[in-house]
């Protein structure tokens, strides 16, 4: 069941959540899902899908934030304790209207634990039932080193592609904001706040898990009891480490849903993800092939700006091609050469040249050609930083709504985490938390003339490229380049030419 991503305005901070299964109107229930130290709502993913497709009367919504600083939510300007996470948290599941249909199923894991059971302890009324898998930290192993001896007896009880999402998270969240929050997390006193809980409380382990061992739960469950003055439930998840409900997300969907049939959906094989593996692989070198011929062709047949001017048989509305990053204008011309021959005038920007100048002065070039041109009612086709710079230039550089309509082809609207990949500013600016990401991002005005065009696999923008409020279309086509000589994405574009023609 594919997931669809979601920006949230916390205060001064945006907050990003994964988002599977019902639409708020027509959920019957809402589970939360609240990762631990280090990751990001990822490796939530088999556990997402099972409950999303849970069968029952009653549809479910699954929410899984990245918690401040942490996955592709925006790192805070200061240490965030686990009570600040807890606050971001609530104001989160308001802003999504999360408990529309009643106070949410929260799970916590590991770190998460100590986030949901502050959350349930400050906002009862939010939270129907606790889960608590896999909690920290025993008061015995309060330290940096116990914890992390931990982790590593923990991870070759893990499968592959856990370990793999577990330390490739870590690398995105970077060692300064994991070593600030550690402290945290160690100095959290989760079995004194978890009296304070009022809701039902159910606690969850692998059996194998060094990091939550036995011993733990059982004096949790003492000491916390519920309204009988019964010890709490534990749940022990057969031949599982630390992250229990990674293999067994059907187990632990039925803690989450008692009574629900709930299917099993088993994260892949080491042979499915070695398979997917080489075909991604295999995707990414097609992708740049085509990207290299692309340039190549722009360099040997120099095109000149005006030659799409002049269709033989006009038809409106015009057409302004905006081009990504280190792309000259000729990177389009397939999208150009097809679109003068259905007679509308093209309009491309060599002023751009290799488009390395900051998305605002994009924009403001964008600006200058529709009012030196006097274009009105235009549609703008952006592939990738392009889609920015059209973005910027309707909200801030199209007073009079010039651009009528946008068609945006794979660009990262909520930045990407491989930004940081890269030296200097032109490919750092696409980071999630840069200041112009992050504006744009957080204005939703001119979302609904704006249509996403993105790609089954992009692997510049690993995050995708829905945009909330617009009109969002998978191109079956794989990889960042390849969508622009995508038939489908010819087919998009049309029907939306075809729409601000006749509107």
């Amino acid at each position: 069941m594919p997931s669809s991503t979601r920006t949230v305005r916390a205060g001064d901070l945006t907050v990003v959540v994964e988002e599977w299964g019902a639409e708020q109107e027509a959920a019957g229930s809402t589970v939360v899902l609240v990762h631990g130290i280090g990751v990001s709502h990822r490796y939530f993913a088999p556990l997402a899908r099972t409950l999303a497709s849970a069968s029952a009367s009653a549809s479910v919504r699954v929410l899984a934030p990245d918690l401040p600083g942490f996955g592709r939510s925006e790192l805070p300007a200061r240490p965030f304790a686990v009570e600040d996470h807890a606050r971001v948290l609530a104001v989160v599941l308001e802003q999504l209207g999360a408990t529309a249909s009643g106070p949410v199923v929260l799970l916590g894991h590991s770190m998460g634990c100590q986030v949901a059971v502050e959350l349930a302890a400050r906002r009862p009324d939010l939270v129907d039932r606790l889960l608590l898998v896999g909690p920290v930290a025993e008061p015995a192993a309060r330290s940096a080193v116990r914890q992390a001896w931990r982790l590593l007896r923990d991870a070759p009880r893990e499968p592959w592609s856990a370990n793999s999402i577990m330390v490739s998270d870590w690398l995105r969240t970077g060692p300064r904001w994991y070593a600030g929050t550690l402290p945290t997390m160690l100095g959290y006193r989760l079995e004194d706040r978890l009296l304070e809980v009022a809701v039902p409380v159910l606690l969850v382990r692998g059996e194998h898990d060094p990091v939550c061992p036995p011993r733990y739960l059982t004096d949790l469950a003492e000491r916390v009891r519920d309204a009988s003055g019964a010890p709490v439930p534990v749940v022990e998840v057969p031949g599982e480490g630390h992250i229990a409900m990674y293999r067994h997300p059907a187990l632990v969907a039925a803690l989450c849903l008692p009574g629900r049939a709930v299917g099993e959906e088993r994260p892949p094989t080491l042979a499915a993800q070695a398979a997917s593996l080489v075909r991604h692989g295999l995707w990414w070198a097609w992708d740049y092939l085509y990207a290299g011929l692309a340039q190549l062709r722009g360099w040997r047949g120099r095109s000149e700006a005006g030659e799409y001017l002049d269709p033989p048989a006009p038809v409106s509305p015009d057409v302004v091609l905006v081009p990504g990053v280190y792309e000259p204008w000729t990177f389009m011309r397939p999208l150009a050469v097809l679109l003068h021959a259905r007679g509308h005038r093209v309009h491309v920007l060599p002023e751009l040249g290799y488009h390395r100048a900051p998305v605002s002065t994009g924009a403001a070039v964008l600006g200058e050609v529709l009012r030196a041109r006097d274009l009105r009612d235009v549609v703008v086709v952006a592939h990738s930083k392009g889609g920015l710079v059209g973005k910027l230039a309707m909200l801030h550089e199209d007073p009079d709504a010039r651009i009528a309509r946008m068609v945006a082809v794979n660009t990262p609207f909520a930045g990407s985490v491989r930004a940081r990949w890269f030296p200097g500013q032109t490919f750092r600016s696409f980071s999630p938390r840069d200041a112009t990401v992050l504006a744009l991002t957080a204005e939703h005005e001119v979302n609904a003339r704006i249509t996403s065009a993105y790609s089954r696999f992009d692997p510049h923008i690993p995050g995708g490229s829905e945009l909330e409020g617009a009109a969002n279309v998978r191109l079956r086509t794989p990889g960042h380049f390849r969508a622009l000589a995508d038939p489908e994405l010819a087919e998009v574009v049309l029907a939306t030419l075809a729409e601000v023609r006749g509107a």
